[in-house]
């Protein structure tokens, strides 16, 4: 594969498939023009990523049309694959690297390709030959892979729209206070055109349903809680962020900060080694019955996640000392630890603090 000077470089390492990869550490796209001997009907691309305040995010094209936008939270190699419907002969394939960020001596997150290989009939596995200008190129030496996960199924969705100058924030409101209903917060909601993840578009119309409980919660809290969850509004990803935080009363930048480190705000996004989906990454083997509905609406999957939280900030979680009642920050360590005030969940919190500062969220680049 080929890409312009200065955006990347092809770097040694034995655990590639070939024995190098491709380093893409600027915005910036590699090609490469692969002829496939006959239909094809799946591309896959072996990719890892060094993480930094989020996860790379990696854009596939084949002849201009985008199969495949997903994150790369892995910092191992990882199969991510996408269905496509190829005839043979010659084909542009195009690997973005779309949302670069850097820190001098802090961080630097950086996509990192290996391999791209099409299922052709017929024929197995066909990996495209590198191009010869311009340089840095990458020679992939096609390997077989595992059942890859996560999984894009290219979609039509609306086209990314201009970012905003600011976004309405409503502050936390504390234990006790009466929640807003879902029409309140539908009402309060600030509409806009923006959309920074138009591939959640399917998502984020699609209504979620009740659940019975909110996993760790006591009988109380689930009675006075649990109901609530309906996961009923659609709208753009950061409206959904915005009616669900107004519901369950809490700070709507640390919610969009905390959509940051899970997801990068995509909805499809799955973690865990399969267990994990949605913009807050909700556990389906910790939150029974959450699944499917956890990746298939996004109102569903803040609706749940911020209930659970709400049920910590309450105190009706039996199982963390009496102070976290209140403590909202303990609250969002717990939900990425499960271990109240763990180191796991301080560091969580910096992350989280980080992006609540930079908020990512108002750059022309998220």
């Amino acid at each position: 594969m080929s890409l312009s000077s200065g955006a990347g470089a092809v770097t040694n390492d034995r655990n590639a498939s070939g024995g190098k990869f491709l380093m893409i550490w600027a915005k910036g796209t590699a090609t490469s023009t692969v002829t496939l001997p006959s239909s094809a009907t799946k591309l896959t691309i072996g990719a890892r990523g060094d993480q930094y305040l989020g996860a790379p995010e990696m854009r596939v094209s084949i002849d201009g049309t985008m199969v495949l936008d997903t994150t790369v939270p892995q910092t191992s190699w990882t199969s991510y694959s996408a269905t496509v419907s190829l005839s043979a002969g010659p084909h542009q394939l195009a690997i973005a690297f779309v949302n670069d960020l850097a820190k001098s001596g802090v961080g630097d997150r950086n996509l990192l390709v290996d391999y791209a290989e099409f299922a052709v009939t017929g024929q197995g596995q066909t990996t495209p030959s590198p191009t010869a200008t311009p340089s840095p190129t990458a020679t992939a030496t096609p390997s077989p892979t595992a059942t890859p996960s996560p999984t894009t199924t290219p979609t039509a969705t609306p086209s990314p729209t201009a970012t905003p100058g600011s976004l309405p924030t409503m502050a936390t409101l504390p234990p006790g206070s009466a929640l807003p209903s879902d029409a309140t917060c539908a009402a309060r909601v600030t509409r806009s055109s923006w959309e920074p993840r138009p591939q959640n578009y399917t998502a984020n119309h699609t209504t979620g349903t009740t659940i019975a409980k909110i996993d760790g919660a006591t009988a109380a809290g689930n009675s006075l809680l649990a109901p609530r969850i309906d996961g009923n509004f659609t709208g753009t990803t950061d409206e959904l962020i915005q009616w669900a935080a107004c519901k369950w009363g809490f700070n709507t930048d640390i919610v969009r900060a905390v959509a940051v480190q899970e997801s990068s705000w995509k909805q499809s996004t799955v973690g865990d080694n399969g267990q994990s989906f949605g913009l807050l990454q909700i556990k389906s083997t910790v939150h029974t019955g959450t699944y499917p509905t956890s990746q298939n609406s996004t109102a569903f999957n803040l609706d749940y996640a911020l209930a659970w939280r709400r049920a910590c900030f309450e105190g009706y979680f039996n199982w963390v000392p009496a102070s976290a009642k209140g403590d909202e920050w303990g609250c969002v360590g717990l939900w990425f630890s499960g271990s109240w005030n763990s180191s796991g969940a301080q560091n969580y919190i910096g992350l989280i603090k980080q992006h609540l500062a930079d908020k990512p969220w108002l750059s022309p680049n998220f």
